[in-house]
């Protein structure tokens, strides 16, 4: 609440209709985005100073697109974090660095379970939450700034239900997917496009990886490894990232042009899957996001 030229938060003592105000030092550079709060705030303590995190809904006006598109496919993963493909080639981002400092964080959790530390354990699995936070802004605002730089730019995602079962590796590898907050980064990424006037679309994730994106043949046999992606129909052979990457760009655009559908597969398509089986499908994320962190993933 404003009263003047300060601000106030209303902080509930417990009993019904009872309340604290607590006044709040706002810098002046963030005082006319207040007028955009909505939703819970967080209370929290740093030292000997108290903070509080608001949750902001700014209005955006909707982008007036002319012209075709520009679809960007982004891949999803833990080796490689982020693998874009973009009109002017592919830009991956490493996940090597990042897994080996949360398996540094593992393998403390481990430690101090086993010495019976559960209050270093919480401590620790925050620590680790902040971070994945962090990075996941980090994550999202570089991939937003690089969408920004083509005209009329779209991101597609592979729908993210079901990502987990999808990828299966060692028991380590497992265990990198589960804890990873994936909806946390694309949330991330969905409000900070939107701000940017950057679309965000969403496309069927079923053989993206298996299909060769020369020739759209689609077979598990094409995935060699984890890591390498050969087609045995043609010979074509790439990083399976970046083949990934490339389908949904693929599938996005063509997807995009059919008109904004919950599945985006005609009689024409089906017909088509028989003999050649092509990723297809988008749903265009057209409602305004909130970001919150309700979708981060516990490391634990």
């Amino acid at each position: 609440m404003k009263r003047g030229e300060r601000f106030f938060l209303r902080v509930s003592t417990g009993k019904r209709g009872q309340y604290k105000w607590l006044p709040l030092s706002v810098p002046v550079h963030l005082a006319s985005k207040l007028t955009h709060v909505y939703g819970d705030a967080k209370l929290f303590q740093r030292g000997k100073d108290w903070f509080v995190m608001l949750l902001l809904r700014i209005p955006h006006t909707s982008t007036v697109r002319d012209g075709d598109p520009v679809v960007i496919g982004v891949d999803l993963g833990v080796v490689r974090l982020m693998t874009a493909a973009t009109p002017d080639g592919v830009k991956s981002w490493n996940g090597l660095p990042v897994r080996h400092r949360r398996e540094r964080y593992v393998a403390l959790r481990k430690r101090l379970q086993r010495h019976r530390r559960t209050d270093r354990v919480r401590a620790q699995s925050g620590k680790e939450r902040r971070w994945m936070h962090d990075l996941n802004h980090k994550l999202s605002r570089e991939l937003v700034d690089m969408a920004r730089s083509y005209p009329n730019a779209v991101l597609a995602f592979e729908r993210l239900d079901g990502i987990r079962d999808r990828v299966r590796g060692s028991k380590k590898f497992n265990r990198m997917m589960s804890s990873w907050a994936f909806r946390d980064l694309v949330d991330k990424v969905r409000y900070k496009a939107e701000a940017a006037g950057v679309g965000v679309a969403f496309v069927d994730p079923r053989k993206t990886s298996q299909t060769c994106h020369r020739c759209g043949h689609a077979t598990r046999s094409n995935r060699a490894n984890q890591a390498i992606f050969r087609c045995v129909a043609c010979g074509f052979q790439t990083n399976a990232d970046w083949n990934a990457a490339t389908n949904i760009a693929a599938a996005g655009l063509r997807a995009l042009r059919q008109g904004p559908t919950d599945t985006a597969r005609s009689e024409q398509s089906e017909q088509a899957s028989s003999s050649l089986t092509v990723p297809d499908g988008v749903k265009v994320c057209e409602t305004q996001v909130l970001h919150t962190d309700s979708n981060l993933v516990s490391p634990t």
